[in-house]
């Protein structure tokens, strides 16, 4: 069997392109030869190296550069015939069995779903994002700073207006303007496509099935979660927690710093590792050095092979979300390491921690989230018996996403035939 994957970003960005690294490393396992289609890297970056060799690649779109190139990019972002084209002599040269696209959005545009329509090939789509459903992508509003779940339901020109109402995306009203024109092509491409859509949690299949507009088959499916890593504790991991991810608003960074200062008060020599970079990392280091917190340390942009070093530094990884996550690696990664997480109660995210892996706690709500740290630091539960077999009734191995992912392809071909 040959399958094509398809997703804008080919070098690694975030869960996303962890997933495709994932799929190129394991899928020759169950007989199946794969060949990739997506963005060529911005300057600084480079292709994954599983990826090499076998993939085909559009040129680079920049969104946020200077103003004409970026305008041009942002009305071929609507659709882009010539992304089109080449996702089709791709399809030539390479003649996969299936198509299985990831996230397209913007940069290759629904475009890439007419591909598989014009030759009836099966395929998959695996929401990894809420693009189907928001125009924003995480039923978040970017203008306003909150879940947004306006367009769950309704009409194709009911969810236009809401975006120009709302100017959700960007908080701009001239990127909502580009947004609004995606939605009528989007719902009518990827329908008539045929693809069967993979969620990765309940929350995202149940949104995607409950969406009046999605004509589409919908099954979940957890992604694989890797193998579980040996734990040797750094000194002092008793008292320190960690935050690994973007830094953006959505994340909740702001209400686990209002937490930490009461964690504080508990605790004099408590620790807080932030570990990623993004938009807000400037003003969250300003802020937290304006409540005067200590044992804070911003860590910047890190990359996965860190993430061993990182984890074994603390008792807890913390995930404030105020977004609905859908199924985020870093819990993944945190769980795999033998280190418990605090999760949100927003979107997959609950659905991640069993019994003695974490605690789920309301988003926005710093005194919960706080206590729920302290109980941590209390009850040391990081690399123990319970917590690595917690773990083990939760994940899903490696083996049993590739026997799910062979019974989803055989699905999208059944419909496809019919």
């Amino acid at each position: 069997m040959k399958v094509l994957i398809v997703n804008k970003f080919v070098h690694h960005v975030g869960g996303v392109e962890t997933y495709v690294d994932w799929q190129a490393r394991n899928l020759a396992r169950i007989g199946i030869e794969v060949q990739f289609f997506g963005m060529n890297p911005p300057p600084g970056h480079e292709i994954m190296p599983s990826l090499r060799g076998r993939v085909s690649l559009t040129p680079n779109r920049e969104f946020n550069g200077a103003k004409l190139p970026a305008a041009k990019a942002a009305i071929n972002s609507v659709y882009s015939p010539f992304v089109e084209h080449l996702l089709n002599s791709t399809i030539d040269e390479f003649e996969p069995d299936l198509v299985h696209f990831h996230s397209t959005s913007r940069q290759l545009t629904p475009s890439v779903a007419r591909a598989v329509t014009r030759r009836s090939l099966p395929g998959i789509l695996t929401a990894h994002e809420y693009k189907q459903v928001c125009a924003t992508q995480r039923l978040w509003d970017e203008r306003r700073n909150e879940v947004c779940t306006d367009c769950l339901s309704g009409s194709a020109l009911t969810r236009m207006k809401n975006i120009a109402v709302r100017r959700c995306v960007r908080g701009s009203t001239v990127a909502s303007a580009f947004a609004m024109p995606e939605i009528p092509i989007a719902d009518y491409l990827w329908n008539k496509s045929n693809v069967v859509i993979h969620a990765p949690s309940r929350f995202m299949a149940e949104v995607m099935e409950k969406a009046p507009y999605i004509t589409n088959r919908v099954r979940m499916l957890d992604l694989p979660w890797g193998t579980p890593e040996p734990r040797v504790a750094a000194k002092g991991w008793e008292r320190r927690a960690i935050y690994m991810g973007r830094l953006e608003k959505e994340k909740g960074i702001d209400v686990l710093l209002d937490a930490w200062e009461m964690v504080q008060r508990e605790d004099a020599s408590a620790e807080l590792i932030i570990a990623g970079g993004g938009s807000e990392l400037g003003r969250l280091k300003l802020k937290a050095q304006a409540m005067g917190l200590h044992g804070v340390r911003f860590t910047g942009r890190y990359e996965r092979s860190m993430l061993g070093d990182l984890l074994r530094q603390v008792a807890v990884s913390v995930h404030p979300s105020e977004w609905h996550e859908n199924s985020p690696y870093t819990v993944r990664e945190s769980l795999l390491n033998g280190v418990p997480a605090i999760v949100s109660d927003v979107g997959g995210m609950p659905e991640m921690v069993h019994g003695e892996s974490g605690t789920v706690v309301p988003p926005r709500d710093g005194a919960a989230l706080a206590r729920a740290i302290v109980a941590e630091f209390a009850r040391r539960s990081a690399g123990t018996e319970d917590l690595r077999n917690a773990v083990a009734k939760r994940a899903m191995t490696d083996d049993d996403h590739l026997k799910g992912l062979e019974a989803l392809y055989g699905m999208a071909a059944s419909v496809t035939l019919r």
